[in-house]
């Protein structure tokens, strides 16, 4: 998949944002594909078993795909360290298990743009949380304000003027996406498993475990899928996404501050919403998404704007 990669090549400004723009525009277009592949499977809205067995079956499958490549690239896998058992299994328990299903269950009961809004704040939870496991890390004044220029952005491009969308509340839709935003976030810490282990495994053995167990509960409480041809090529594709954003995101993690790494998640509804025009023939690309794409650009700018190396309290 990445055949050989350098630590020091992930630290290097252009390559930071060429790869987690890479990452985002992959998870950008995950939701308008999501869409398709339940309009070719004929799952219901109200479906969430077989929505959450088409997901587990998808990271399931793409954990494999990372792990065979791997082994066909070293003609061995490493097998991880005992004592990051737990942590993997907890990294695939919240990143892959308990994000999709939060996530998918949430996007069935809210509008859409409300939806990317709430899926996108994950940035916000690490930035919080990073001080707290990272000794010097600090959230400083440059943070607070590029959250807070990608906040407006995502604002202008998820909601528009109509501010009043935002009281609008349900447990089962902005409630859900936001849990699933946080589980997204506690994955922004497998800096720990990686600084002892490879990322790209790290990545696969997460997609592994965290699908294998949504996938088998889903179809033990009742999730059933029938696939057809255009179905498979979706599910194909998402596929492919998974592998190739999850593998150059845990990279990036491995070589950077999470909460610098994190922020770049803002364009994620950017490309969402570029990536819904086109697939999903909606009119999305006007004045007003294009001066949220300015605000966003000027948040990273300024959260990335003070480099600091860290350390670990765990």
């Amino acid at each position: 998949m990445i055949a050989k990669y350098r630590g020091e090549i992930f630290q290097k400004p252009a390559v930071i944002v060429l790869s987690a723009m890479i990452c985002t525009a992959l998870w950008g277009s995950a939701g308008p594909f999501i869409k398709l592949a339940y309009q070719f499977l004929a799952i219901p809205i109200n479906n969430n078993l077989d929505k959450s067995l088409l997901a587990g079956i998808r990271f399931t499958l793409s954990g494999i795909v990372v792990l065979v490549l791997s082994l066909l690239r070293r003609r061995t896998i490493q097998s991880p360290p005992r004592r990051l058992l737990p942590q993997l299994f907890m990294l695939g328990l919240t990143q892959t298990t308990l994000q999709y299903t939060f996530s998918f269950i949430g996007f069935s009961y809210t509008t859409g743009t409300k939806g990317t809004l709430f899926s996108s704040i994950s940035c916000f939870f690490v930035v919080l949380l990073s001080p707290l496991l990272y000794k010097n890390v600090h959230i400083g004044r440059n943070k607070v304000l590029g959250c807070l220029f990608g906040l407006v952005g995502l604002l202008t491009v998820t909601i528009g003027p109509d501010l009043s969308q935002l009281f609008i509340f349900t447990p089962t839709g902005e409630g859900f996406l936001a849990i699933s935003s946080f589980c997204f976030a506690i994955s922004f810490f497998s800096k720990s498993i990686t600084e002892e282990y490879d990322p790209i495994l790290t990545g696969g053995w997460q997609m592994l475990i965290g699908g294998s167990l949504q996938m088998v509960v889903s179809f033990l409480l009742g999730g059933r899928l029938t696939f057809n041809a255009k179905g498979l090529l979706v599910v194909g594709y998402l596929i492919v996404l998974s592998c190739l954003a999850v593998t150059i995101w845990s990279i990036l993690l491995k070589y950077n501050d999470p909460s610098q790494i994190a922020v770049f998640h803002l364009f994620t509804p950017i490309f969402g919403t570029l990536f819904s025009s086109v697939v999903l023939h909606e009119k999305t690309f006007n004045v007003q998404n294009l001066a949220a794409l300015g605000m966003v650009c000027f948040g990273i700018f300024l959260v990335n704007f003070s480099k600091s190396k860290i350390s670990p309290y765990i």
